[in-house]
Order: C-alpha cells, then structure tokens, then sequence
C-alpha cells in the first residue's frame, strides 16, 4: 500500500507510528493521508491525494509534536 486515507487522528498516527512514513494532515484536520517511505516530501505534495490542499506534512509521531514543529519553524522564519 502506497498511501491511505484516515478521518481519525488517532488511527492516522497510530498507523503511521507502527508503519513508518509521512502524514498529510489537512489544514482543517478533518482528513489524514498516509504515505509509504518510498515517497519523497515534493511527490506527496504533488499527489492527486493532496495536490491544492493546505495542510502539515511530517513524520512526527503525533498530532500535538506535528503541530508544534510548524510552531517552531514559523517563529524561526
């Protein structure tokens, strides 16, 4: 499987945190996708799954450390 969809933060990560690989998290937080290792940060944003959609990519192992990366990275910018 090469990516999948989740409606659950707590299933998206728990998958993520046993599978390994990346989480588009939509910037409403309505929707998860996860995606495989074999997928770079530049093709997942250009996957048909996330192409036009605001959100968080990460590989952190929850919702909050997702968050607070993103925190961090636009109080550095």
């Amino acid at each position: 499987m090469d990516y999948i969809g989740f409606s659950n933060a707590e299933e998206a990560f728990w998958y993520r945190n046993n599978n390994g690989g990346w989480l588009f998290i939509f910037e409403d937080r309505s929707e998860f996708v996860w995606f495989s290792v074999k997928f770079a940060p530049t093709p997942i944003l250009a996957h048909r799954a996330t192409r036009g959609v605001s959100g968080i990519l990460t590989c952190q192992r929850s919702l909050d450390e997702a968050v607070k990366e993103v925190a961090v990275k636009e109080i550095a910018a």
